[in-house]
């Protein structure tokens, strides 16, 4: 979560630590007559919480957005929703870490963000439910591997709408050749599941080589060309790529990408 606003963290209430924040979001392409269209979230949580085989966190956000009418006369209905989640870690894993989280959440507050979906009739009935598993291992300076695996279920709030479903796992390898040159593959599978509308799989494999600054799967910044094949189910075609693969169930790209932070 991250928006404007102002807010407090690593309070120390014994067990754990604590942080409270109040964050914003704005949509200044719709307008009624209370201003642009924002959204309030008050957001709470509880974290390293030492427990079993690792550290522990609990979230919750209660999330409004108050509605109004357009001037083009659309009526926005005013949201409230909420959030919460469980996360536990493992920070020092084999020269990595492992992170299992999981989270649920309703209206405005179900996309887990300060942004602000395009609003519908149907926002208060909204709902998300997702899973997630990373682990990073690395043991030692010539290998590192990120495993990852996602489950998600998302409903729109139609009563006419079944649960959207998607399911993804996949890895990203690295071979270190010295400080700066390395190679990563990547490799990935994912299924969606849309009642009457899609229901397909996509397969994707990449290569990159790579110039960066050190010998961790996470260093940075790193300068990475690469090539991308990917290829998809036909219940996925026409929902894949855009227009250049509207009528095709594979597909290659390819292009540089440089990336930093801190």
């Amino acid at each position: 979560m991250s928006g404007y606003g102002a807010g407090v963290e690593d309070l120390n209430v014994g067990i754990g630590k604590l942080a409270l924040s109040y964050l914003s979001g704005a949509r200044p392409d719709i307008v009624t007559q209370n201003g642009n269209l924002t959204k309030s979230n008050i957001d709470v949580r509880f974290y390293d919480l030492k427990g079993p085989a690792g550290l522990w966190a609990g979230w919750f956000d209660f999330a409004t957005s108050k509605g109004g009418t357009t001037t083009t006369g659309t009526a926005i209905p005013t949201t409230n929703g909420y959030a919460f989640g469980l996360r536990h870690q493992l920070l020092e894993w084999h020269g990595g870490y492992n992170a299992f989280g999981i989270q649920y959440g309703t209206g405005p507050a179900s996309n887990f963000s300060t942004s602000i979906d395009d609003p519908t009739a149907f926002i208060n009935s909204t709902a998300r439910f997702l899973v997630t598993e990373q682990m990073v291992f690395q043991p030692n300076d010539k290998f590192a591997i990120m495993p990852v695996f996602i489950y998600q279920r998302t409903k729109d709030g139609n009563p006419q709408h079944d649960w959207n479903q998607w399911v993804s796992f996949g890895a990203r390898p690295e071979v270190f050749f010295n400080k700066y040159l390395s190679l990563a593959f990547e490799a990935g599978f994912d299924h969606t599941h849309s009642r009457g509308q899609y229901d397909g799989w996509l397969r994707k494999f990449t290569i990159a080589p790579q110039i960066g600054a050190g010998r961790k799967f996470f260093s940075r910044p790193v300068l990475r060309a690469f090539v991308t094949y990917a290829d998809w189910s036909d219940g996925l075609r026409g929902f894949v790529g855009g227009v250049p693969y509207l009528r095709r169930t594979n597909g290659l790209t390819y292009g540089v990408q440089a990336e930093t932070w801190w």
